[in-house]
């Protein structure tokens, strides 16, 4: 089932609007310029891309979108929208199921790049 990753982003920062500010939100695992896009309108902290993405972005002279979404139309490819759900940000993030498929393989990936990364510097 494909879901649309951004929505996640999206939904983490309207979690913690209005919160004392100590949690950046981090968009990862982008795999195209319209992510960029999308991360930038909506003033997302920090985002990890590729360099083939930012190469594709710098190829937009790096565009910056104005206040309107990129032009993603999710479920024109199928994708479904991930909708938000409140939590109770004053429990202990201990009580909650954060284990993902996903995200395990993602980790692996991102340490081995980095290992990788670290390996050929020295």
């Amino acid at each position: 089932k494909n879901r649309n990753g951004m929505d996640v982003i999206e939904n983490i920062q309207r979690m913690f609007a209005d919160s004392d500010g100590h949690v950046k939100v981090l968009a990862a695992s982008i795999r195209n310029v319209n992510h960029v896009l999308y991360a930038i309108s909506q003033k997302i902290d920090i985002v990890t891309a590729p360099a083939a993405v930012l190469k594709d972005w710098a190829a937009l002279a790096m565009r910056v979108p104005d206040k309107t979404m990129p032009d993603v139309d999710a479920a024109k490819h199928g994708i479904e929208n991930i909708p938000y759900q409140a939590i109770d940000l004053s429990a202990s993030w201990e009580s909650y199921d954060i284990e993902h498929e996903l995200t395990t393989q993602g980790i692996a990936r991102f340490a081995a790049d980095w290992n990788k990364l670290i390996s050929t510097s020295n």
